[in-house]
């Protein structure tokens, strides 16, 4: 568990309290309340002491995970804003699969703020210390956010990382242009899922400029990788 002062408590507790108030003004708030930072109770809030502000929960069976799991990973984050009347900040979560892909959970935590490297450099430290993980052959799938990137690569020194075709086209197609999106969404996933990277560079050689665009931070699997997340 990480533990901050009591000044970095009060900023915290308002920062919460903004975004409880943002859920209840759509549900059981009049829609034109408005929210004072003033009103916010901070007397419990004492100087010298510290205060909860995120956890790190490595699983019990994280080493068994590691070891038995498929050698393809993920790592994933959840924004609890919206979630529920109380609930704030982020959810995080780095595990394997079973044979069958069922998840299989091996660090965890909540943290109050929202998905950043700091919060992911957590996570990823604290897997990238289960034996077992960490190891050559290790593929992690990621989403395109940013931070997931670097707190991978700082973390990690043997596993590498794949960005989800999922999240790749989720983010590129909406802002195709009419000729682009005329090849339709299936030929840039064929791209994505090209045996090499020779094949796959020159499929993206034929692409229009939104396209290259949004394909400009994937990196197109290898023939040793594709192997390693089928």
């Amino acid at each position: 568990m990480y533990t901050i002062n009591a000044a970095r408590m009060r900023t915290t507790r308002i920062e919460a309290a903004k975004h409880i108030h943002e859920q209840k003004k759509s549900g059981t708030l009049p829609s034109g309340a408005v929210r004072n930072a003033a009103d916010v109770d901070l007397t419990n809030i004492k100087d010298g002491e510290f205060y909860y502000d995120s956890c790190t929960y490595v699983s019990s069976f994280a080493e068994t995970y590691a070891k038995e799991g498929l050698m393809t990973a993920y790592a994933d984050a959840s924004h609890m804003e919206g979630k529920g009347s109380n609930t704030f900040g982020t959810y995080f979560d780095v595990g394997t699969y079973t044979s069958n892909h069922s998840l299989c959970s091996i660090v965890s935590g909540h943290g109050i703020g929202p998905e950043c490297k700091e919060e992911w450099g957590l996570r990823f430290e604290a897997t990238a210390a289960v034996v077992g993980f960490d190891v050559p052959g290790r593929t992690t799938v990621v989403d395109l956010e940013k931070a997931i990137d670097t707190a991978h690569d700082a973390a990690m020194h043997n596993g590498t990382k794949f960005n989800d075709e999922r999240h790749v086209l989720k983010n590129m197609v909406p802002a195709l242009g009419p000729d682009e999106n005329a090849a339709g969404p299936g030929f840039d996933s064929r791209a994505l899922r090209a045996p090499s990277k020779l094949e796959g560079g020159l499929m993206k050689g034929e692409y229009g400029p939104r396209q290259k665009n949004g394909l400009s931070g994937f990196r197109t699997a290898s023939c040793t990788e594709r192997t390693r997340l089928a």
